[in-house]
């Protein structure tokens, strides 16, 4: 497929079976939408890396080696959702700074490493107004969120769901700079502690001799 260019459909990439894309790098167009899914395997999407313009969603879901989404550098255009959902390892979106438009709505959902919405700060408009985000257990900063929210209608404002993440600010937090992110705690905590994932454990880093209240690992 090294000299694949253009693709009149859409594209869907599934399987554990999957570990690379490289054969796609030369690709550049696909009418329709792409599909990255259930591929366990898949630790980059590189072979996007020439793709400027999804003409549908673009959805990476349950790929759960993914840790690398550079290969969406040079994308500048989204005509439909976004769907970043369930990838265990993704902690970094900085590669999408790139992205102006958004046609359809902004989903991020599930993904347990990531800590900033640092790379979408440059979309300019998210027409369907849906935003959602949540379930990220260590996201804690949403700044990025700003430069989308600082013109945006009462009826976009509305359709945003920010739920269950390390930080969950509201409408006017999110669009004042010093509120819109929040810093780790440095003391112990005081009252119950619960950690939801893995990834939540094996990040909390403040030396702890004592917990007053309960400790829920689940």
């Amino acid at each position: 497929l090294e000299n694949l260019e253009f693709i009149n459909g859409n594209l869907s990439i599934y399987g554990s079976g999957i570990s690379e894309i490289d054969a796609l790098k030369n690709l550049k167009t696909v009418t329709g939408y792409i599909e990255v899914f259930v591929c366990d395997n898949l630790k980059n999407v590189d072979g996007f890396s020439n793709i400027t313009e999804v003409n549908a969603f673009l959805s990476l879901e349950f790929l759960s080696s993914l840790n690398n989404i550079s290969g969406l550098r040079n994308l500048n255009k989204i005509l439909g959702s976004l769907v970043i959902r369930s990838n265990d390892k993704l902690n970094d979106l900085t590669p999408l700074s790139n992205l102006r438009e958004l046609s359809g709505n902004l989903n991020i959902n599930r993904n347990p490493m990531l800590l900033s919405l640092d790379g979408i700060e440059n979309i300019s408009s998210i027409e369907r107004r849906s935003v959602r985000i949540f379930n990220n257990d260590l996201l804690s900063d949403f700044c990025a969120l700003a430069p989308v929210l600082r013109n945006a209608s009462e009826e976009f404002t509305s359709g945003i769901r920010i739920e269950n993440n390390a930080y969950n600010p509201t409408l006017e937090q999110l669009q004042d700079p010093n509120l819109c992110r929040q810093s780790p705690p440095t003391d112990c905590p005081t009252g119950d502690l619960t950690f939801n994932s893995q990834a939540a454990l094996d990040t909390f880093q403040i030396e702890c001799d004592t917990i007053f209240g309960d400790l829920n690992i689940t």
